[in-house]
Order: structure tokens, then C-alpha cells, then sequence
């Protein structure tokens, strides 16, 4: 190896370190869901802390929906790993209800992409004669359609399409990853608060605001999952309904 090489497999070593693993992410993705879920039912008395704290909250979605993609392109078993999401969404139902008033949780939304990203990879594999451009115009417009009929779930509408965009960049830095799936979020959001005739008002604008930020801790990522501990990644999975039905149970006590 030249000294040449040596150099830039150490300034690559240097920028892993530097940066934000997996790990770091999701568990940042997790603070941040519950300061937003707090806030949300605790919205009044919290007053301008809890404008702060749903700010941060948009940092989550975000970060999961990138997560989620950079898991498939790691996981050893597709089926294993869509399977537990959809458990984590069906258990969830219960407590996800509880607090908010209907079962269609987050959990759902990042299954939905991850299985058309999964079918498009298939259908790409199975029948290499077909052109992948015209996979993607096809499963774009699958991802449309069922964003569109899963939107009252959380994050259903633009979070299914912000997955699907991820997963094409995925060969891509990780800056234009978190660029192309915050925009996303963004300008379906935006395009549907227009069509829903809702107002824009600085409380909101300053709210939506931390979608766009959020591709900066994306753009922060190293590429290293941070930790080899099994019991680890099955965390997130657990505290998911863990927290709502604590958030539950503090709101039947205060």
C-alpha cells in the first residue's frame, strides 16, 4: 500500500470516528419522539417549551425513515426484519389508541415503505430485461397510491413516499439521502397543509422547520451500526408501545 493510500484509509478512519453511528442516531431518534409525544398531550401547560419540544420532535420521522432503509441494505433476512416492524405495529395498536384516539401508528407507515422498496428490488432482480427506470416510474407511483390511502396513519402520506426516496438514493452520501428525504417530508407536507386549505402560521412554519434539520444528523452518519449487542437492536422495537403507554398512564395520574 502506498503512502498515498495509507493516507486516505486514515483520514477515512478519522471522518468514522468523527461521525454519528446507527446506534447514536436511533437512540437520538427516540429522545426526540418522546419530547413530541409529550408535548403533544401536554401541549397547554407546557406553552413555549412545548413549541421547542415538537420542534425537535420533527427530527424523528426522518431519522427512522433513513434508518429504515440503511437497515435493509444490512439485514441478513428481509422477512425477519419487515416482521418484527409489523409486530411493533400490531402491539402498538392497543397503547397507540389509548393515547392518541385511533391505532394507526408510525410503525405501519416505515413497514409500508420498506416492503415496496423490498418488492421494487425483487421485481428488478426477477425481470433484469425490464429497465429499472421504468420499475421505479412504477413503484413511485405505488408509493403514491399508497401513501394516499394510508394517510391518516402517522406520517402516512409523506412518510411512505420520503421512504421510497431514500431507498433510490441509497447508493448516494448520506448528505443527499437525509436532503432527499427531509425534502420530501417537506414539500408533501406543504402541498398537503395548501390542499387542506390550512393556514400558515409562525407557530407552524417554526414547527415544520425541524424536518429540514434533521438531514443534518443524517448527513452526520459514519456508515458503522455502533453496537453488537443483540438485545440493542431489538430495543426500539420495545420502547416504542413502552413509552405511549407511559405517557398514558402519567396523563390518567396528573
Amino acid at each position: 500500500m502506498s503512502k498515498k493510500e495509507k493516507k486516505a484509509k486514515i483520514r477515512h478512519i478519522q471522518l468514522e470516528e468523527k461521525g454519528m453511528t446507527a446506534y447514536e442516531l436511533k437512540f437520538l431518534a427516540m429522545f426526540t419522539m418522546v419530547l413530541d409525544h409529550v408535548a403533544y398531550i401536554y401541549w397547554r401547560p407546557l406553552g413555549g417549551t412545548g413549541q421547542i419540544m415538537r420542534f425537535l420532535g420533527r427530527f424523528t420521522f426522518p431519522l427512522m425513515a433513513f434508518l429504515i432503509t440503511e437497515g435493509l441494505r444490512h439485514t441478513r433476512n428481509r422477512a425477519v426484519y419487515v416482521s418484527r416492524i409489523l409486530i411493533c405495529a400490531l402491539v402498538s395498536m392497543i397503547p397507540y389508541k389509548m393515547l392518541f384516539g385511533e391505532p394507526y401508528n408510525v410503525m405501519f407507515t416505515l413497514a409500508a415503505g420498506l416492503i415496496l422498496l423490498i418488492l421494487e428490488e425483487e421485481a428488478i432482480r426477477r425481470m433484469p430485461k425490464v429497465s429499472p427506470y421504468v420499475w421505479q416510474i412504477l413503484f413511485l407511483l405505488l408509493a403514491a397510491c399508497a401513501a394516499f390511502l394510508m394517510r391518516e396513519f402517522d406520517w402516512g402520506l409523506p412518510g411512505i413516499l420520503a421512504i421510497y426516496v431514500t431507498g433510490q438514493l441509497k447508493h448516494r452520501p448520506y448528505w443527499i439521502q437525509g436532503i432527499g428525504c427531509c425534502s420530501t417530508l417537506l414539500i408533501v407536507t406543504i402541498i398537503r397543509r395548501l390542499w387542506e386549505h390550512s393556514a400558515f402560521t409562525p407557530q407552524y412554519c417554526f414547527f415544520i422547520s425541524g424536518i429540514a434539520v434533521a438531514a443534518i444528523w443524517i448527513a452526520l452518519y459514519n456508515g458503522r451500526r455502533g453496537t453488537d449487542r443483540k438485545y440493542q437492536k431489538y430495543a426500539f422495537y420495545a420502547f416504542y408501545p413502552m413509552h405511549i403507554l407511559l405517557i398514558w398512564v402519567s396523563l390518567q395520574l396528573f
